[in-house]
């Protein structure tokens, strides 16, 4: 679990990098007609970039979907169970969110989804990052079955002097 998580906060990471690409193509987009803004160019252009960023939130909200999910399964700490939840919805939400905007088939709300990618990537790298701390922890707590136990039964008579 602990390297899905770290692959989670590169993909956190990643969304910021994919929003920064978006927005230099909004801007690439908006001075492509030399300065003239042509509004069929300009929504054409905003429709065809969200919906391919939205198909991208989607595969990324799924993978997160499926992080939250393993980490619930096989951390058992209180700490991840409550995160994985709220992830898991977060997630589902954010993906089902993807698809409504795909489906309405207009960019009036690309602003809106630029800022649902971003807040989407912080919640995500901050859960990833607080799951991979958890992870680590859980991983140190437990002992390889071989040196786990061996005299904690035996019951010791020699005092120290």
């Amino acid at each position: 679990m602990r390297a899905l998580n770290i692959i989670g906060i590169i993909a956190s990471f990643g969304i910021f990098k994919y929003g920064s690409y978006i927005n230099n193509q909004l801007q690439e987009l908006m001075w492509s007609s030399g300065g003239y803004y042509q509004y069929e160019e300009i929504h054409a252009g905003m429709k065809n970039i969200g919906k391919n960023g939205a198909f991208f939130m989607i595969l990324i909200g799924l993978f997160f979907v499926g992080l939250y999910i393993g980490n619930f399964k096989k951390i058992n700490r209180l700490t991840v169970k409550v995160i994985s939840i709220l992830g898991i919805i977060i997630s589902v939400l954010f993906a089902l969110i993807n698809v409504f905007y795909i489906a309405s088939g207009t960019s009036n709300s690309l602003p809106v989804m630029y800022v649902l990618w971003l807040l989407f990537g912080l919640t995500s790298l901050a859960f990833s990052i607080v799951l991979l701390v958890q992870a680590v922890r859980d991983f140190k707590g437990t002992k390889s079955p071989v040196t786990a136990g061996v005299g904690d039964g035996v019951i010791d008579d020699f005092d120290v002097i």
